[in-house]
């Protein structure tokens, strides 16, 4: 079995941010509202497989701390105390690729600008476009066609403008495969922004893993579903603890193939 290297791009999306949910608290009286909880108490669950997931677990706090049931908030709680922990020396998995590769040093790294012209481009159209969808709800009853660059245009179509954000990347293509180099990019993040990552992988790949960590390699939200579609995040976009330095993953966890992703970001509500 050939051995994974990590290739790593940075990705520049401005500066600055605070640990916030990117949108009100939810309603856990209705049985939708209930589910929501569950959906998010569940995935935070599954993506402590793959190492800390102390980012999901504040989220969590943060956007269902005050609907959520006792059992859970106080175990929430338990796993955000045992992520501050120092890791044992070699704890990360070896068969890992997203985990190895986030601890990767970003030094000298080739940039990515903003084409889209970020924060300019808003306040010379006045602003962000009002939300007309909700973040989970933007992507139901999409079509995978196996055209990566096509199906991550579509993705954008659904979950960019009518979510109130705007592009801030190109779309943006790569080829891997499992054995193949991880691709890495470095991200500077500002505070009154949230972000999305859209991704998809093309008809050759059947399991497309991303995620997002911070500057030291620590994993803050990661997809965890075995498919070729990952988008961070799939509830709510990903808002940054801090003004600073983030890197995005993409790592072709089954098949081979072309990917492709779009970031869009939108102003912290």
């Amino acid at each position: 079995m050939k051995r994974r290297i990590v290739g790593v791009t940075v990705l520049a999306l401005g500066a600055s941010a605070a640990l916030m949910s990117c949108g009100p608290k939810k309603d856990s009286s209705s049985p939708q509202g209930r589910g929501r909880v569950e959906d998010e108490f569940n995935r935070c669950i599954e993506e402590e497989k793959y190492g800390s997931a102390k980012g999901c677990w504040t989220s969590f706090l943060e956007r269902y701390g005050d609907v959520a049931s006792t059992a859970e908030v106080t175990l929430a709680k338990e796993h955000i105390e045992r992520a501050g922990a120092p890791a044992a020396a070699g704890s990360a998995s070896a068969n890992d690729a997203v985990a190895q590769a986030a601890k990767r040093a970003d030094s000298g790294l080739v940039r990515l600008d903003d084409n889209a012209g970020g924060a300019s481009a808003a306040a010379a159209g006045g602003g962000f476009p009002p939300q007309t969808v909700g973040w989970k709800d933007c992507y139901q009853g999409f079509q995978f066609t196996g055209d990566s660059q096509r199906d991550v245009a579509e993705l954008g179509r659904r979950c960019g403008a009518p979510c109130g954000m705007i592009e801030f990347s190109n779309i943006q293509s790569d080829q891997q495969a499992e054995s193949d180099n991880v691709d890495v990019y470095s991200v500077n993040l500002r505070a009154d922004r949230c972000y999305r990552f859209l991704a998809v992988g093309g008809s050759g790949i059947e399991d497309l893993d991303s995620a997002i960590a911070d500057a030291d390699g620590n994993i803050l939200m990661r997809d965890v579903y075995k498919d070729p579609v990952p988008i961070l995040g799939p509830e709510e976009p990903f808002c940054p603890p801090s003004e600073g330095h983030y890197k995005f993953v993409i790592s072709v966890a089954k098949g081979a193939g072309t990917f492709s992703f779009q970031v869009w970001q939108g102003p912290k509500r």
